[in-house]
């Protein structure tokens, strides 16, 4: 046994790279447990300075004074450079441990190859990795700075965020696939090569990942675009060239995306350069976007809306208020434009497809939740539109009440003003019940045809004669 230990302690000592004046590093010098069959053989090359040992049977070796150790069925080691392990291999030290089919323990690199299913365990949080191939570079001063993980041809990780190995069944992990992956059982962790996330309902693609894990965990995603999907009844879609997911405590806190991000929920579409979405108990409770060069976009049960910039609120995932800035504009739903005016018997006018359009600096909609026939409804109660001169506020209103000869004509009203306020008929997400226009106002109205005013006297009045 102390053959093979010294053969093992002169590599090392030989490529420790301890500089001058210096004590030497902790470097792994390996003992021999237990072997049930041994055998030594010199090579005749090199003037015999090659010694190959072989070992099978219950092997068991440790690094001296140190809590790392290694078990399999065989080993196979070369003059203190490396040693082959067969057979159901383990590998224990303070941090991990490796169960593989073979691995290779690289001793002036301190590196662990460990190949053909592999399973790590990160001991502290209870966090797994799998996959066929898996390298492992352990922390020792003046060799490694740090512990780090390599692993390649798609290995998969349930990462924990916090806790212990004991409580992984009550914890929920994240799961994380990609061609290679490094720097697992670390603080950040980072994937490439068409990558997934995923965690109980939701699902991320994209071509590369970062993960950062801790109390507050942050998970990266970069691609053209890279996608995140929650399923269920609060199912949501973002995509984006980056999106990233904050989490606390394993619950959602909020949600990022950039260029060209898009998200989608429902019948709602969001469009921008930036969109920033912030989560309460798990639900969707603000929106913005940003595009200050194109616009951002909300698209949403037939209403349109632009703006520089917007916010929507929907506190419990119920729509509550949108806000614009800056070149906003917001428009209604097209199909609405003259529902509920009676068509008389023989009138063939087309619709106007004119849309009712608001524009403005800033912009706000409110929104009410009412009862539709036993389901929750979102109605629009009202509108508020803000500017200055030159860039006031502007509304643009068609009607189709105005009719003569049992046709209807089409009414447009076009308003400029600082301030124009719009509230919405009672119970009707479209219907305009007035509009007010305050500051600096001016506006037209056109029509194709006016209805015909009652005559109060068709008598032809006497004037005084005096009277010029």
């Amino acid at each position: 046994m102390k053959s093979f230990v010294a053969v093992l302690a002169a590599g090392l000592i030989g490529t420790a790279g301890v500089a001058p004046g210096r004590a030497p590093a902790p470097r792994c010098l390996m003992e021999v447990l237990n072997v049930d069959r041994k055998s030594t053989q010199n090579d005749l090359f090199n003037n015999g300075s090659n010694v190959q040992y072989d070992a099978a049977g219950h092997v068991r070796l440790r690094c001296q004074k140190q809590q790392v150790f290694l078990n399999s069925d065989s080993i196979s080691a070369l003059s203190g450079d490396y040693v082959r392990l067969y057979g159901h291999v383990v590998y224990r030290d303070s941090a991990y441990q490796f169960v593989a089919d073979t691995m290779i323990y690289i001793i002036h690199t301190e590196k662990l190859e460990a190949r053909a299913n592999v399973t790590v365990l990160d001991k502290a949080a209870g966090s797994t990795l799998t996959g066929p191939w898996v390298d492992y570079w352990r922390a020792v001063k003046g060799v490694n700075d740090s512990a780090r993980v390599e692993a390649l041809l798609r290995p998969t990780v349930r990462y924990f965020n916090s806790g212990s190995v004991r409580d992984t069944a009550n914890r929920t992990p994240y799961i994380l696939v990609g061609d290679k992956l490094k720097g697992f059982g670390q603080s950040r962790l980072s994937g490439s090569g068409t990558v997934t996330i995923d965690r109980d309902s939701l699902h991320g693609e994209g071509d590369s990942l970062a993960f950062d894990r801790g109390k507050t965990s942050v998970a990266q995603l970069i691609g053209v675009p890279a996608k995140l999907r929650r399923r269920g009844a609060d199912s949501f879609a973002v995509f984006g060239k980056e999106i990233r997911l904050r989490s606390e405590n394993d619950t959602i806190r909020d949600l990022r995306a950039f260029l060209t991000a898009r998200v989608t929920r429902g019948r709602t579409d969001i469009t921008g350069d930036t969109l920033h979405l912030s989560f309460v108990s798990e639900k969707l409770a603000l929106t913005l976007a940003w595009n200050h060069k194109d616009g951002a976009t909300l698209h949403s049960a037939g209403y349109d809306v632009v703006g520089d910039s917007l916010a929507v609120e929907s506190p419990g995932e119920l729509l509550h208020e949108i806000r614009v800035f800056r070149r906003g504009m917001i428009q209604n739903p097209r199909d609405t434009v003259g529902a509920g005016v009676p068509r008389v018997a023989g009138d063939t006018t087309a619709l106007d497809s004119t849309r009712n359009t608001l524009w403005g600096d800033r912009i706000i909609a409110r929104f009410d939740q009412v009862d539709s026939a036993g389901t929750l409804a979102t109605r629009l109660r009202g509108l508020q539109a803000f500017g200055k001169q030159p860039n006031q506020a502007r509304s643009l209103f068609a009607r189709t009440e105005v009719a003569r000869d049992g046709r209807r004509s089409p009414s447009i009203n076009y308003t400029f003003a600082d301030t124009i306020l719009v509230r919405m008929n009672s119970g009707d997400s479209t219907g305009v019940a007035s509009v007010q226009a305050y500051g600096h106002v001016s506006g037209l109205q056109l029509e194709t045809a006016s209805l015909l005013k009652p005559k109060a006297d068709s008598a032809k009045v006497a004037l005084p004669k005096d009277r010029p």
